[in-house]
């Protein structure tokens, strides 16, 4: 693992920093669906999100999938959940038969709503001819375009390949930890935009510290549920995507997650808060996933399916902190 050269599937918020974040190591070709926001990027060399900012001289642009695999061996995946499986369906129609085997580097996180699959799932159902691999850590976008100490994990079922990812694209301000648990992972990540929602209405409510702490604790046990459903490792539980990621997202108001359930404990719809924070928040969908694989599956995740109530308009906040408090004590 020694190429130095990176592809990045999605010019968002997320893929824009990757692309700075990687720019300092590795040339880059940054890949976005739409051909008109590709030539706006070449031409300004500009981008909006997270915030205002001037792309390195060493990242180039295409809107030309098969233009954007041919040029690395490493993909990082950086686009909504939603949009996975089009995009594995779009890369399983290109002609990549002669190349070396690739790695796919999922940076999303969430449940589908349909499938109820995380990304990772969506992936080796379609890609069986590339090693897939998941990032995930408490990575707050402008905390990493600003070069801010931090940690991450990096997962693939094959540990060796883990590995090698590590040494890779481990840096002195960005430190990543392999794992091989890829789906408990992906579960910790997409569980933890949910719970952010319930810290961000806790805050918006005016709760302090104590509640915050309760929550996140209380989120531990249905974290693990999960996990333990997943037939996944616990420990994976308190690495940099499980507890690492839990608390920056549940007290940062750069989260999405977080400011989605603080403007609706301040009486705004979701429609105002997308509106509001200019993006989307896989949290959203997540817990209305997690609420149907309960009812499919038994599973005790009371916060989860509390805020899944408050998204749905069906509870307000202040009505969610009562069912929570007042559950029946085993």
């Amino acid at each position: 693992m020694h190429e130095k050269k990176i592809t990045i599937l999605g010019s968002g918020s997320w893929g824009n920093t990757l692309a700075c974040h990687f720019a300092k190591d590795f040339q880059i070709l940054l890949w976005d669906y739409k051909a008109e926001r590709v030539e706006l990027a070449k031409k300004s060399r500009q981008f909006e999100k997270p915030q205002k900012g001037i792309y390195p001289n060493n990242i180039i642009f295409t809107a030309d999938l098969q233009e954007a695999l041919i040029f690395s061996d490493y993909i990082f995946s950086v686009i909504p959940l939603k949009g996975i499986q089009e995009l594995a369906e779009n890369i399983l129609k290109l002609d990549l038969k002669n190349s070396n085997k690739k790695y796919l580097i999922n940076c999303s996180k969430g449940i589908d709503l349909v499938t109820l699959r995380t990304p990772s799932e969506i992936f080796t159902e379609k890609l069986n001819h590339f090693h897939i691999a998941t990032l995930s850590g408490p990575n707050l976008a402008i905390e990493v375009l600003a070069g801010q100490p931090m940690i991450s994990s990096i997962a693939c079922s094959e540990i060796t390949v883990a590995q090698g990812l590590r040494q890779l694209f481990s840096c002195t301000r960005f430190r990543l930890y392999a794992s091989n648990d890829l789906l408990g992972i992906e579960f910790c990540s997409a569980i933890k935009n949910v719970i952010a929602i319930a810290a961000g209405a806790s805050d918006g409510l005016g709760f302090g510290a104590s509640t915050k702490a309760s929550l996140i604790t209380r989120a531990l046990n249905e974290m693990k549920e999960l996990l333990h459903f997943k037939n996944t490792q616990e420990e994976t539980l308190y690495t940099a995507a499980g507890l690492g990621d839990l608390i920056a997202t549940c007290n940062s108001e750069l989260s999405r997650n977080y400011r989605v359930g603080y403007f609706l404990a301040q009486n705004y719809s979701l429609e105002e808060i997308y509106r509001k924070i200019n993006a989307t928040a896989e949290g959203v969908n997540t817990a209305f996933a997690l609420k149907k694989l309960a009812e499919i599956e038994n599973l005790r995740i009371p916060i989860c399916l509390e805020v899944a109530d408050m998204l749905s308009g069906s509870k307000n906040p202040a009505q969610v902190v009562d069912s929570l408090m007042s559950r029946k004590i085993k």
